[in-house]
């Protein structure tokens, strides 16, 4: 045997224990098959002295070499199956897609190490690099679409493959051998320029295929799958030992795990070395010459990688260093299917246009075929005219190798597998496109100083004078429309440009930026960071997010309609009619000081998180308010059917709000949202259907009811109804008609109001007495009362109206009639809430009495309950009788519940009961 290197140096675990804050956590409620397994300790990875792993290369060396910045995973991929084999242990295993383990391992002084690591017998799949974040199902893998060449052509070998092996760990061993492999196929990209101009340089190679794709991330799945494999495909091999027969590095459309196709290749490449048999292969010239380890072909691993859902139409080779010919390493998911040459396209992007080599002819290309080599050819282009006539100079003005056929035509690609293309071009496959896609701000205008400065009329496709620019940004990048590129759209001889995907309008760009861009055939998503006023309504777009300051529409004039919802994080006045309209956030991260002030026109659905003021006549179909709105001026018009506030709405003094819809709720709180206030200092009309409604929240701390606070006038129009089945307050000066108060609900009036009314009124009309004097002022609506003196004589006084009374924290509760003696007094619903309060008088409740939690009512005198259902007395508080409580329709055994009461000198005898 060759000699070792040690790979990996693992602890002697003492226990099976969790794995470190990194891994997944080996345990038995992880793996229902964990029970039988036999801790293993003291082994060391290694791997063959001279392979070549990866990564960096040393030239000094002239090796590749692993580095300091490479960290491996070991994954756990198998459940105890119902064998229990001692000699072949192997067999006691099933591979599964699921992940028990996860041990990370750090590239330290020649050595991967991980001092935490617990291992178990069973079967570990070794990969790098190492992901912290591993799903159960298989083994995550994730190709970007965008990848860099690098200094030396390698940087997406570097960055992007992934390495791969499988071990068997079992008791007793002291060394396992690793030597993961690359898994991902590898294409070098070629490109020269053969042209006349010295001035052109290749930025980067487009692979598309929108049809089948490209499957960049997904999982590696290990267990069986039905696949073929032969090691020594393509070369001659002679046995030397009498153990050799080709069948054993061979795997003939059967069911076999990945663990099963590894095996075969490493027996292959074990055998070769161990001298049991030679190969020999057929060089370039023909000619039968001797093969080594390296040519024996890598496992054929692709049925094992299953992708995601979401797939890559392209994969794009940016080139580090810009040249007139350049080369560089795409690395390629593994896929089952072989792509289709009618479905590929390669593009080249140089300073100076575009190279397309497509496989169906388009607005860019002719077609071309890949299933062979090209050479640059003189087809004849007599008679062509415009785009026909450049695409036919392009078709001759391009070449290329067979790479095409062998790197993405091919059924599969085994792991690791190298292939390359080779494209050559001159001038006049340079062309200039009218579709153009970029990802930030500096290749849009790179492209727009290289290919279209000047260019008009000489576009490919379309008009010849349009170009279509779709931006992508990247992750947290921007595709920015600054006056630099608004001065290229208005510089004579330049194309027309229109957008789509999503630009940043970035700050300082001029004010009329809105009204200069415009809207390709696909969605156009507009962020604006800058002052702009938007006044063109021909201009339409998708959406428009707003940070910064945003005016649509005119002040004057008639009010126009525009196209483009929107999102409002900054300052946005609306002079127009609109469609969807978003105000600030209410989620992460959490907007609500944005600020949208009307001024007129229509609404058709505006969602609120921050602050909304209404200046002019403004309509809102549908509003849902979850903070403020503000009517500080003009008419308020909610025309909708299914307006809801669960903010604060608040009209003032001279303004107008009209409720026309059919439903609008003042909305109780809910378990996740708060309770609706409206505030009225003007008016509110209503006209469709207004509901001021309770808490429907399930969670007591979170039971708010809706409020409506009035101090101007609220009433309904012919078809109007104003239902109440909450709280309202109807204050001093103001007029109230509403249609229904509901039972349970209130309306609280103050002593000066001018009018309070409503025909169907089941609830509770509240006056509030705040003194004794307040008494006497009890407006005649009221049916109900809330005393908050600290005292209160009911004397003299005709409360035959009043069916509701709440002592709120009183002291003392009297009725003195002449002489001095205390009359009877009877209420149909009371409540004694806070404080302690002496009944100095005869005192009947004659439906319901409550006394609620901390509040104690003492007897003095005779407090009477003449209701006749038992749960209708409620002491949640506490009753101290010196005198008697009686109870003149309920016997001592019909489940009233007493709660706390004591004697003052006095025994049961105080409590009467109904005989």
């Amino acid at each position: 045997m060759k000699s070792k290197k040690v790979l990996l140096a693992l602890a002697l675990p003492v226990a099976l224990t969790a794995c470190t804050a990194d891994d997944l956590l080996t345990e038995q409620s992880g793996n229902p098959t964990m029970p039988g397994r036999k801790a293993v300790g003291n082994i060391t990875f290694v791997a063959p002295e001279n392979v070549d792993t990866r990564l960096e290369w040393n030239s000094q060396l002239g090796k590749l070499e692993w580095t300091d910045t490479d960290k491996l995973g070991a994954a756990l991929m198998d459940e105890r199956n119902n064998t229990n084999s001692p000699v072949n242990p192997e067999l006691n295993y099933d591979i599964v897609n699921n992940l028990y383990s996860n041990y990370r391992y750090d590239y330290v002084d020649g050595a991967f190490v991980n001092n935490n690591a617990t291992f178990v017998e069973g079967n570990y799949f070794v990969y790098a690099q190492f992901k912290d974040v591993q799903k159960r199902t298989g083994l995550a893998y994730e190709i970007p679409a965008v990848q860099q060449s690098g200094e030396d052509g390698r940087g997406s070998w570097y960055a992007n493959q992934m390495w791969l092996d499988h071990i068997f760990v079992k008791e007793g061993d002291s060394q396992v051998e690793v030597n993961p492999l690359p898994v991902f196929p590898l294409v070098t990209l070629k490109a020269n320029y053969e042209g006349a101009n010295g001035g052109v340089v290749i930025r980067k190679i487009v692979v598309t295929d929108g049809t089948t794709q490209f499957g960049n991330a997904g999982t590696v799945q290990p267990s069986a799958k039905s696949v073929t494999y032969d090691a020594l495909e393509g070369l001659t091999a002679t046995g030397v030992a009498t153990s050799f027969n080709t069948n054993d590095y061979k795997i003939t459309t059967t069911s076999k795990t990945l663990a099963d196709v590894f095996n075969v290749y490493k027996k292959a490449v074990k055998d070769f070395n161990d001298g049991v048999y030679t190969i020999t292969k057929t060089d370039a010239k023909g000619e039968n010459v001797a093969a080594g380890v390296n040519d024996i072909a890598n496992p054929n691993i692709a049925a094992y990688f299953v992708a995601g859902a979401t797939k890559s139409s392209n994969l794009t080779l940016e080139f580090t260093n810009e040249s007139a010919n350049v080369a560089g390493v795409m690395i390629v998911p593994q896929q089952d299917a072989a792509h289709t040459a009618g479905n590929m396209t390669f593009e080249i992007y140089t300073n100076k246009g575009l190279v397309t080599i497509a496989g169906t002819a388009g607005a860019m290309s002719n077609q071309f075929s890949f299933t062979a080599k090209k050479d640059y050819t003189t087809n004849s282009t007599a008679g062509m005219v415009g785009d026909n006539l450049l695409r036919a100079l392009a078709y001759n003005a391009i070449s290329y190798d067979t790479g095409v056929n062998s790197s993405f035509l091919a059924a599969t690609l085994s792991a690791g597998q190298q292939k390359s293309i080779q494209f050559n071009f001159k001038d006049d496959a340079i062309l200039v496109p009218n579709a153009l896609t970029v990802t930030d701000t500096e290749e849009l205008k790179y492209y727009l100083t290289n290919w279209y400065t000047g260019k008009a009329g000489q576009i490919v496709g379309g008009d010849n004078e349009t170009v279509t620019i779709k931006a992508q940004p990247t992750a947290n990048g921007k595709v920015e429309i600054d006056n630099e590129v608004l001065n290229f759209m208005a510089a004579s001889g330049n194309p027309t440009l229109k957008f789509e995907g999503t630009i940043t309008i970035p700050a300082g760009t001029n004010a009329n930026a809105l009204d200069l861009i415009t809207k390709g055939m696909s969605d156009l998503n507009v962020i604006n960071e800058s002052v702009l006023t938007w006044e063109d309504k021909d201009q339409e777009f998708t959406s428009i997010t707003n940070k910064g300051t945003l005016t649509i529409g005119q002040a004057t004039g008639t009010t126009e309609t525009f196209v483009g919802d929107i999102t409002n994080l900054g300052t946005l006045t609306l002079q127009a009619t609109v469609g969807t309209v978003t105000n600030g956030s209410a989620t992460t991260p959490v907007n609500n000081t944005a600020v949208v002030t009307l001024k007129k026109g229509t609404i058709t659905t505006l969602t609120n998180n921050a602050v909304v003021n209404v200046e002019g006549t403004v309509t809102v179909t549908t509003l849902t308010n979850n903070y403020t709105v503000e009517v500080k001026s003009g008419t308020l018009n909610t025309a909708g059917s299914s307006s809801i506030n669960t903010g604060n709405i608040t009209v003032a003094k001279d303004a107008t709000w009209v409720v026309d819809g059919t439903s609008f709720t003042n909305s109780g709180s809910t378990d996740s949202a708060s309770a609706g206030l409206i505030t009225n200092n003007g008016k509110i009309t209503v006209n469709g259907a207004f509901t001021n409604a309770k808490t429907t929240a399930a969670t007591a701390s979170k039971q708010v009811d809706a409020k409506v606070i009035n101090n101007g006038q609220i009433a309904c129009g012919a078809n109007g109804t104003f239902t109440n089945n909450s709280t309202m307050e109807a204050n001093d000066g103001s007029i109230t008609l509403i249609s229904v108060n509901a039972a349970d609900a209130e309306i609280i009036i103050t002593e000066n109001i001018t009018a309070v009314n409503a025909p169907a009124n089941n609830g509770k009309i509240t006056f509030v007495i705040t003194d004794q004097n307040s008494l006497s002022k009890v407006p005649a609506v009221a049916n109900s009362l809330k005393i908050q003196a600290s005292s209160i004589d009911f004397g003299g006084k005709n409360l035959s109206k009043i069916n509701y009374v709440e002592f709120d924290n009183v002291s003392s509760i009297s009725n003195t009639k002449a002489g001095g003696n205390q009359n009877d007094q009877s209420f149909e619903n009371v409540i004694f809430n806070g404080g302690t309060c002496s009944v100095n008088c005869a005192f009947t409740a004659s439906e319901k009495l409550e006394i609620t939690k901390s509040t104690t009512v003492i007897i003095n005198d005779v407090l009477t309950f003449a209701g006749s259902i038992a749960s209708n007395f409620v002491n949640k508080g506490s009753i101290l009788i010196v005198n008697t409580l009686k109870f003149t329709s309920l016997g001592s055994t019909s489940g009233v519940n007493l709660g706390e009461y004591l004697f003052t000198g006095g025994s049961s005898s105080n409590i009467e009961w109904k005989q």
